[in-house]
């Protein structure tokens, strides 16, 4: 009744119905639903009045924190900060200054949305050097691809040191390492010092990490027809290693997609032939006919699709994520007839639980999405149990439809992603993928108030190319956040 006359305007009935509930916590939350009311019906002032009458409460935002968002989101950023910077509690006045940069955004006014993020970043932020590291190497491939070379080398400059001066506490894993070295690798690839991107490889912390960090070097040295330091490379890890018996395997993939990118397709496809370690030529095959399809060249393509398809056996058969790849691949050039064979050379995702039902149960969601099979898709990944695998699922389904040109199915996929850190990364994907300049800037925006700033990073260039500054000067602030 309180909140009914409320959203009639009758404020005053309104409030002394709620003050008359004999429960604390419901009057509370009635109070704090008709001063969102207020705000939202245009009276700021009588909101903030009776925000301020209204004491702090143990959980939950306070009063004063849904009259911030509302200003925010109705389009007054300016009285919106100054009453931010009078909550108390940090963590609120966190979630308050993101909700004020994010109106900001909206408004045009990206300098100082970043600059306010950055101050968030620096009041209550601590990362660790790893962490640091690896989002400075997102940030400098944003900044390579998007054709700021020397941004993205000085957001790299203090970048290598956090990873090469590795904390030794016990909780530091291998695993946090190596994410950090394969974003530097990928983002000295992408400036082009593939040499420098060859020496971070080498500090990877076992063999198979090594290699596994090598193959976008070895592809990027094949692509730009400097063969030679890509052939070291690969003889050196071949007699590094006694089981692959002076066989090139695993470079030899990414050296022949490289040479393919290059238009050199008859050598591609015999290095794939004739050094293929045993046992994976068709999948090999089937990772070179993605290139090959990406590249334009879909008769070679769709020959090869035959050849994998009939000469797939017990123990030498695509991957379901590597069909899934050639499937997504196919669909996007218009070779329906063919991606529907590969989808139907797809083996069953694999045991009923655990990562190996869940990286095929997403692989063959990925691939019934590109062929438009939505329903079937979102039934494939009801399957997987656990909910966080589940999230990540959705998350690659977003990127598949958006990638396809679905943005607007994507959005619709993303609003069923309840956790705040993946929804933001899903959403910067769509912005990064969409051409509707005005759906972009708005996803831009939500995902700079979910505090991914770093994956918001090649919407936000594309939009704004004039932010490069500020994001080199993000990155300094993430340098000295370490601790």
């Amino acid at each position: 009744m309180a909140q009914a006359r409320a959203r009639a305007g009758r404020y005053e009935q309104a409030e002394e119905l709620a003050r008359q509930i004999p429960t604390a916590d419901v009057a509370w939350a009635t109070l704090c639903s008709i001063v969102r009311i207020m705000a939202d019906g245009g009276e700021a002032d009588r909101a903030e009045a009776l925000a301020r009458t209204l004491g702090p409460r143990a959980e939950g935002p306070s009063a004063l924190y849904e009259v911030v968002e509302s200003l925010a989101q109705s389009g007054d950023p300016d009285r919106a900060r100054t009453l931010a910077d009078s909550l108390a509690r940090p963590v609120e006045h966190t979630h308050a200054s993101v909700e004020v940069a994010a109106a900001l955004a909206r408004a045009g006014r990206s300098e100082e949305a970043e600059r306010l993020l950055l101050d968030v970043e620096s009041r209550t932020r601590v990362l660790h050097p790893l962490t640091a590291a690896r989002k400075l190497g997102v940030a400098a491939t944003a900044l390579a691809e998007a054709g700021h070379r020397e941004a993205a080398l000085a957001v790299l400059d203090g970048a290598e040191p956090l990873v090469m001066n590795r904390p030794s506490e016990p909780h530091t894993s291998p695993g946090d390492y190596s994410l950090a070295l394969r974003e530097l690798v990928a983002a000295r690839t992408a400036t082009g010092e593939l040499d420098r991107a060859e020496r971070l490889a080498g500090w990877a912390p076992d063999d198979f990490e090594r290699r596994h960090l090598l193959v976008p070097v070895v592809r990027a040295w094949a692509r730009s027809g400097e063969v030679a330091p890509a052939e070291a490379v690969m003889r050196a890890e071949a007699e590094a290693d006694s089981a692959f018996a002076g066989i090139l395997s695993p470079l030899v993939v990414p050296f022949a997609r490289g040479l393919a990118e290059a238009g050199d397709l008859d050598a591609a496809e015999a290095r794939v032939r004739q050094d293929a370690w045993p046992g994976t030529v068709t999948s090999a095959l089937c990772e070179l006919a993605v290139t090959l399809t990406e590249t334009g060249h879909t008769d070679r393509a769709r020959r090869i699709v035959d050849e994998v398809i009939t000469l797939q056996g017990e123990y030498d058969r695509p991957s379901t994520m590597e069909l899934s790849a050639l499937v997504r691949a196919l669909a996007a050039a218009g070779e329906t007839e063919a991606a529907r064979a590969a989808l139907d050379a797809m083996p069953p995702p694999g045991p009923p639980s655990g990562s190996a039902w869940y990286i095929g149960a997403t692989a063959v969601a990925e691939a019934l999405t590109a062929l438009g099979h939505h329903e079937r898709a979102r039934e494939t990944l009801q399957t997987i149990e656990d909910p966080y695998d589940r999230a990540q699922g959705t998350l690659a389904l977003v990127e598949v439809l958006a990638a396809s040109g679905e943005c607007a199915r994507a959005e619709e996929l993303a609003r069923t992603l309840s956790a705040p850190a993946t929804l933001a990364r899903a959403r910067a994907r769509i912005a990064a993928a969409t051409t509707d300049g005005e759906q972009a800037r708005r996803l831009t925006a939500l995902a700079l108030q979910g505090g991914e700033w770093v994956s918001a990073l090649p919407a936000l260039l594309r939009q704004a190319p004039d932010a490069v500054p500020l994001v080199v000067e993000a990155a300094d602030a993430m340098k000295s956040a370490c601790g």
